[in-house]
């Protein structure tokens, strides 16, 4: 089952990836092409866009996945120091009382 922060961090992480239609701007924006180019090489066109549209979902994606790692971690380092904070300090005490 999923927690609370787990949900929040794959909330933000999905965010970050823009809508279809951000992601086909962007890719037209790319490319460049000109009408005429659309009619003569509607084909090609077609691959040319699909290409470049999944390259940029997968440049979102990728951004996405890291900033997800990077936060999950971030939420372990605070659990595992909170656990091992108590063992330590036990530690301390131990060593220094001998």
């Amino acid at each position: 089952m999923i927690n609370s922060e787990k949900r929040k961090l794959i909330r933000e992480a999905k965010s970050q990836i823009p809508s279809v239609d951000k992601i086909l701007i962007e890719t037209l924006e790319r490319l460049n092409l000109s009408p005429n180019q659309i009619r003569k090489n509607f084909s090609q066109c077609i691959v040319s866009v699909d290409e470049t549209a999944t390259g940029v979902y997968k440049n979102y994606e990728r951004v996405a996945l890291f900033r997800l790692a990077e936060e999950w971690l971030e939420m372990q380092e605070y659990k595992i120091k909170s656990k091992l904070a108590p063992l330590l300090s036990v530690g301390k005490v131990q060593k220094g009382g001998k």
